[in-house]
């Protein structure tokens, strides 16, 4: 990543970002050194590296009802979260990323939520519930489980 090609007023202040691993987003604040000192943080923005395509956010919480806990995985790889957490990975668009809800032992699945719908939802041959979604944008998902 080269910000040598933002620059403000004819300031020049290049960063490259080397090592990075697609799919896998960062977050960076800045701030600028001056005569009189260090000005305030910037916003934080995100990017994922991606090679050949554009890579969307996908945000999953795993959220426990009750007490409940469970998680939740992704295939493709890249989602891996446990109740109480906020998982976050990079997808390409157009990648269908499936979903799947693991409740722990006396806990129940109760259901999919979030801003973004699936386009399926189901229960695979292993008993195991998931949710299909297509990846067309930066996306949130919700997995909600029930305790005992």
């Amino acid at each position: 990543m080269n910000t040598a090609d933002n620059l403000i007023g004819g300031v020049s202040s290049s960063y490259d970002h080397t090592g990075l691993t697609n799919g896998t987003p960062y977050h960076y604040v800045v701030t600028a050194i001056g005569p009189t000192g260090e000005s305030a943080p910037s916003s934080e923005i995100s990017a994922i590296p991606t090679v050949g395509g554009v890579t969307f956010e996908l945000s999953v919480q795993a959220y426990g009802l009750n007490d409940a806990s469970g998680s939740v995985t992704s295939d493709p790889a890249g989602i891996d979260c446990n109740t109480p957490d906020t998982c976050l990975y990079g997808f390409a668009k157009g990648t269908v990323v499936r979903l799947t809800a693991l409740p722990a032992e006396s806990n129940f699945f109760e259901g999919w939520g979030g801003t973004d719908p699936c386009d399926s939802t189901g229960v695979d041959g292993s008993g195991d519930n998931y949710c299909d979604i297509t990846i067309s944008q930066d996306m949130s998902i919700i997995a909600m489980f029930f305790g005992p």
